[in-house]
């Protein structure tokens, strides 16, 4: 065969070789996105009769995906789940399957309708509103929440003008004064006082590196020597403590996780974009030093 047949032979085996290879890649994108419109609809339909105001018999599951009340506080819920709307339902069940898969939900089983995991699932990656509307045939994506402006470093404060003197008005005329008497002079007005200097709150040095509030975007590692939980006392924790005093919590400052100690440590974890816990981990500690104000 001439050369020159044995090279076009050969590159029309590689043109070939490589279209193969990117449709495999293609497909493999594909097959990992989120699950259909369609396998939502069968869930709800199983869980709740695709009811978003649904309470179970026992009111301890609500909503078209039967949350619980700690499912959905632990994917940044508020509020009771179906007193929520169908958006903000859809776009929590999409988040708690990237972080759990199918695992939440009894009616995703083997027994009921054996869905799989894809490659989507356990990921920790938060979806978009855009993202949650699928979840339903014919959805249209939410407006995409407006992240508030992240807070940059506290400008000088100028320096306040100086106060003008008040001039006094003349005296008001009297009877004529006697020939030879003492004319009294005006009382000087007293001068205006300036107004007193409060000095800003300084920000954050992290400010920028800070998650937005709410997002859950860090997750405590779990340390046994710094994490923290509830009925456990430590010089730490009192440190701790002492610090969120100055945000005006009032905490004893007794080195014990109690319920004040506990709401304090939910309001500085959702300031700083970390994820909610019944525990203080080493990002809650930090957080009330270095971390944003929360409040």
């Amino acid at each position: 065969m001439p050369t020159t047949v044995v090279r076009k032979v050969c590159a029309a085996t590689l043109v070939l070789a490589a279209a193969g290879t990117a449709f495999t890649l293609l497909s493999g994108t594909s097959a990992s996105a989120d699950p259909s419109a369609a396998v939502w609809d069968r869930l709800r339909t199983c869980e709740s009769s695709g009811n978003y105001q649904s309470v179970d018999s026992t009111a301890a599951h609500f909503g078209a995906y039967q949350f619980d009340q700690s499912t959905w506080d632990s994917v940044g819920g508020k509020g009771r789940p179906d007193q929520n709307s169908a958006v903000e339902q859809d776009y929590r069940a999409q988040y708690l399957y990237r972080m759990r898969g199918w695992q939440p939900w009894q009616c995703a089983d083997s027994s009921h309708l054996n869905l799989q995991n894809d490659a989507s699932a356990r990921t920790g990656r938060a979806p978009s509103y855009a993202e949650s509307a699928r979840l339903r045939t014919g959805g249209t994506p939410a407006p995409t929440p407006v992240e508030p402006p992240r807070r940059l470093s506290t400008p000088k404060p100028a320096s306040p003008a100086p106060a003008l003197r008040a001039v006094p008005p003349p005296p008001a005329p009297g009877p004529p004064a006697r020939q030879g008497a003492p004319v009294p002079s005006p009382v000087p007005a007293a001068p205006a006082r300036e107004a007193a200097f409060v000095p800003p709150v300084p920000a954050s040095p992290l400010a920028d590196l800070i998650p937005p509030a709410g997002s859950g975007t860090l997750v405590e590692p779990a340390l046994p020597v710094v994490t923290l939980t509830y009925g456990t006392c430590s010089p730490v924790l009192a440190n701790w403590q002492t610090q969120m005093n100055r945000y005006g919590y009032g905490l004893d400052g007794d080195g014990c996780y109690d319920n004040a100690t506990s709401s304090a440590a939910h309001q500085i974890q959702y300031a700083n974009g970390i994820h909610k816990t019944d525990t203080i981990g080493p990002y809650t500690l930090a957080a009330a030093y270095i971390g944003g104000s929360p409040r």
